[in-house]
């Protein structure tokens, strides 16, 4: 990710940045709402309800399959409409990548069922090497544009598709019979909630961008998309954390009790796990960004806290859904999500008028922070999960802190605040290994 954003930066403007990231944010509602997401839910059934074993788990892979593939021939007609209501900037390879995405990330689900950790890493790496190649070519070397960034996109994930497919035979082991209509009922039933939880994610991550490009324009748009892109490194650089927890949580099969203790350990494991990776990567950031970025980007350090504020809260809104997902209960998490997209569609118009694009990442950050919460209170006080709010709030103090001061400071303000960061962190950290290991 880093290599390509450098050429983001250097070899295209805000405006045509701005641009792809317009398209990248309305075709992205088609690559996860769109699809219902059911990779979770073929996932989720892939460990079983009450069992585990190999026909159930390939009942569930076809099953969900079956609602993917019904997914396209609806999702062809939607982007012929909308297209012709709004404008995208790239239509026709906007939609050609949301398909690669969706179908990418499904293979990719079903190889962690499979527990193929080595080819899910493997598939990982060889996206972001293909990527960061075609950027290299396209960018650098031919100076097309961000239009191109799409075409590199969407190349690297059919490669990655076709290396998954040779490594777990998806297409080849198929079977009829596999198609179970009990099982893709009951996946429906899962999937149609996380559907829209999948838009009220879209909403909070997306929409920003979208309101932004429309109120402020391309160039404005193009700095805060830059911004996000950074903080999206939280939970890029945490993803094999936040995919072995689901796996965990989604497989362990006890009592309530034994659940409920261990679930509300976990709650605050991860809480500081989180907490000590902002309180390193802010300042550490604003000490990169100024030789990173070209000039044309350097506004993105004034609202990067923010950004990664919310994706932080994101990431442990992410490890709270897995554990409603151990009882495949996915209203609180649908309800959570609806409340945070909802203000932040109500406040970005109000806040971007007042303090433009920090109010865009304000809105954003205050969003997230929502979700969490009310997570957070629907673990506590309906299901009766104990949750050390004095801990949490400790961490929240010392974060806000280090993610202030490190936007407003100097130079080696920030070498300060890093190493106070590292300090904190580090010895944490190793504790939460042993933990989890």
């Amino acid at each position: 990710m880093a290599g390509s954003t450098y050429l983001y930066s250097k070899f295209t403007s805000p405006s045509d940045y701005g641009n792809f990231q317009l398209t990248v944010s309305i075709m992205m509602l088609l690559a996860t709402v769109g699809f219902l997401d059911v990779r979770t839910s073929t996932l989720r059934f892939m460990y079983g309800v009450s069992s585990e074993n190999d026909e159930d788990r390939n009942k569930a892979i076809y099953s969900g399959g079956l609602i993917f593939s019904i997914c396209i021939i609806f999702l062809f007609a939607t982007v012929y409409i909308a297209n012709s209501i709004t404008h995208v900037p790239f239509p026709k390879i906007g939609f050609l990548w949301a398909l690669s995405f969706a179908l990418g990330n499904f293979y990719l689900f079903v190889t962690r069922g499979f527990d193929k950790e080595y080819s899910y890493s493997l598939a990982y790496s060889l996206y972001y090497c293909v990527l960061l190649l075609l950027n290299l070519y396209f960018l650098a070397f031919r100076h097309y544009g961000a239009k191109y960034i799409l075409i590199a996109m969407t190349i690297a994930e059919f490669i990655q598709v076709i290396y998954l497919e040779k490594r777990i035979k998806l297409l080849r082991n198929f079977r009829p019979r596999f198609i179970d209509k009990k099982i893709s009922k009951h996946m429906l039933r899962f999937s149609i909630p996380l559907a829209i939880t999948a838009l009220g994610t879209w909403i909070m991550s997306y929409y920003a961008s979208i309101r932004v490009a429309a109120m402020l324009g391309s160039s404005s748009n193009g700095i805060f998309s830059m911004a996000m892109e950074f903080a999206k490194s939280i939970p890029m650089a945490t993803a094999g954390i936040i995919l072995a927890w689901q796996e965990i949580a989604f497989s362990r099969k006890t009592d309530l009790n034994k659940n409920i203790n261990y679930f509300s350990t976990s709650i605050t494991i991860f809480f500081t796990f989180f907490t000590c990776f902002f309180i390193v990567f802010i300042p550490l950031m604003q000490l990169i960004i100024p030789y990173y970025l070209s000039d044309a980007f350097q506004a993105v350090g004034v609202i990067l806290a923010l950004c990664t504020a919310g994706f932080t809260f994101d990431c442990i809104s992410k490890t709270i859904a897995s554990i409603f997902g151990n009882s495949i209960d996915s209203k609180p998490i649908m309800v959570s999500t609806i409340i945070g997209s909802v203000f932040l569609i109500i406040s970005m118009p109000i806040l971007i008028n007042h303090y433009a694009i920090y109010g865009a990442a304000l809105c954003v950050c205050i969003s997230f922070a929502l979700t969490l919460i009310i997570r957070l209170l629907w673990l506590n006080i309906i299901m009766h999960y104990k949750i050390n709010y004095l801990l949490i709030i400790l961490e929240l103090a010392i974060a806000i802190f280090i993610g202030y001061y490190s936007t407003v400071s100097s130079f080696k303000i920030n070498v300060f605040l890093l190493l106070i960061g590292l300090l904190i962190g580090i010895p944490t950290l190793y504790k939460i290994k042993k933990y989890l290991s």
